[in-house]
């Protein structure tokens, strides 16, 4: 095991290691929160499943769709587990 070396370092008011010395939390910003949410609701809208042979203006609504409410590609979802959609190759 390497050898440990104690330094001492600047954080913020309000951080903490909650006991745990390999720890280091530092108090949320409202950026953090707000980064968070956006790249969240991002990444779910632009990973909703297309239908095949879908046209691209219909692909921009749903997405549109996702982002502004957020359980709109359930009936997607369920579409793809009725149609036995192949998640990946090979599948029979």
């Amino acid at each position: 095991m390497a050898p440990t070396l104690n330094i001492t370092i600047t954080v913020p008011v309000g951080t903490s290691n909650h006991g745990d010395p390999n720890l280091l939390c530092i108090p949320t910003k409202w950026t953090d929160i707000v980064t968070f949410y956006t790249g969240n609701y991002l990444a779910h809208a632009l990973t909703i499943k297309s239908i095949p042979g879908q046209k691209t203006g219909h692909i921009l609504l749903v997405v549109i769709a996702a982002l502004i409410y957020p359980y709109s590609g359930i009936m997607r979802g369920l579409e793809a587990i009725c149609r036995h959609a192949a998640w990946f190759s090979g599948n029979q």
